[in-house]
């Protein structure tokens, strides 16, 4: 259904109404043909590198500041990732980061970014997108990403992935100038939901606890 979108030059992006709205942004092609694909796909995931987001998501920014239309920014973490490679090897660990990845890919829009930010850290940015819908994202990710693990067959030795989530917006949290100001506000409440016991997802300066699933069993360290 939805994928990750490469911003490019065009006429507009459609909303879950059906609405366009007009924006310029260079396409994935025509950064392919520049920088080279590995420039803008992580190899690992298939998700957007790090780079891509950084030169893409500021312009997804002014268009939401231009529009004044919400904007949110989402981070998720893996929990106890160096548990998983430390007990079941480095490329068990891939793996995981491959099914979060492929989740991620499932549950986000056309007109959404969505890159590996680093290791097991991923980071989305959601256009018209405000505080409340962007939980409900997160929520929708950690249900899916558990279903995912729980019902394996054969069962993933390392169990149920759990994800502690921390999200910000504009402009519920305030007007950001940067993206990188978008950044520091979830990465604060990612780690507020770290030090609350993980599995979690943070927003508004409020921590919504996700349950575990029924079937499997969640990696403690």
């Amino acid at each position: 259904k939805n994928r990750v979108f490469g911003f490019g030059y065009y006429e507009g992006f459609r909303n879950d109404a059906g609405i366009t709205n007009n924006v310029v942004v260079l396409s994935e092609a025509q950064r392919a043909g520049s920088f080279g694909a590995t420039t803008i796909r992580d190899p690992l995931t298939g998700l957007y590198s790090r780079l891509h987001f950084e030169e893409v998501t500021p312009q997804a920014l002014a268009h939401a500041r231009r529009y004044r239309e919400p904007i949110s920014l989402m981070i998720i973490d893996g929990d106890h990732f160096k548990s998983i490679n430390d007990r079941f090897s480095h490329l068990e660990g891939d793996r995981v980061l491959k099914i979060m990845g492929a989740t991620l890919n499932a549950e986000v829009r056309a007109a959404d970014v969505a890159c590996r930010y680093g290791g097991d850290e991923f980071v989305i940015v959601l256009p018209r997108t405000d505080a409340e819908s962007a939980r409900t994202v997160a929520e929708r990710f950690q249900a899916r990403l558990r279903e995912t693990c729980a019902f394996a067959d054969p069962p993933h030795p390392w169990g149920v992935i759990t994800a502690t989530i921390g999200i910000a917006c504009d402009p519920t949290d305030g007007h950001f100038q940067t993206i990188e100001d978008l950044v520091r506000v979830a990465d604060s409440r990612l780690y507020e939901g770290k030090h609350a016991g993980r599995n979690c997802v943070v927003w508004d300066s409020e921590v919504a606890p996700l349950p575990l699933a029924d079937k499997g069993r969640a990696l403690t360290a």
